[in-house]
């Protein structure tokens, strides 16, 4: 409401009246919509530091694939980003579409038998999680942990 009213031109006294209790100033009103631009939460003002819908997909989809938010950063066009502006904007993505696993096209659903080889070789030589999902690909640090815990440990 308080977006819309904005774009509507409507003054910062005239918006602090329409807002639902509880009631609220003018200068309350403007530092909430402050707040929010800040974030990236609305992009009522567009300028060229905002995201785009393909931003937000390259975003998901590296981070999915367990690049560090310097790469990301580097990937994007555009201004360079902020790795703090990076990271708001990843979990305010991740709470708008729910996003609680990797995408479809990142995700893989079974392990071919090199895969089991290597992700038991690499955790039994003391790698990290993190190491071993950059070194097989389309499997998330989560999915690769629960695999090797369930179906490969017991196998040493």
């Amino acid at each position: 409401m308080l977006v819309r009213l904005r774009l509507e031109g409507k003054s910062w006294e005239e918006i602090a009246a329409a807002l639902p209790p509880p009631e609220r100033t003018p200068s309350a009103a403007q530092g909430r919509h402050q707040t929010l631009r800040a974030n990236n939460m609305i992009d009522d003002v567009p300028n060229e530091k905002s995201y785009k819908p393909e931003d937000d997909q390259l975003i998901l989809k590296m981070k999915w694939e367990g690049k560090s938010w310097e790469e990301i950063a580097n990937a994007l066009p555009g201004p360079k980003r902020s790795i703090s502006s990076l990271h708001m904007r990843y979990q305010r993505l991740k709470k708008l579409h729910g996003l609680d696993k990797a995408p479809t096209e990142v995700k893989k659903t079974s392990y071919t038998p090199e895969e089991d080889e290597r992700i038991k070789r690499l955790k039994e030589s003391g790698m990290s999680w993190n190491d071993i999902a950059k070194a097989v690909p389309g499997h998330s640090v989560g999915g690769l942990r629960d695999h090797y815990h369930k179906h490969l440990k017991s196998e040493r």
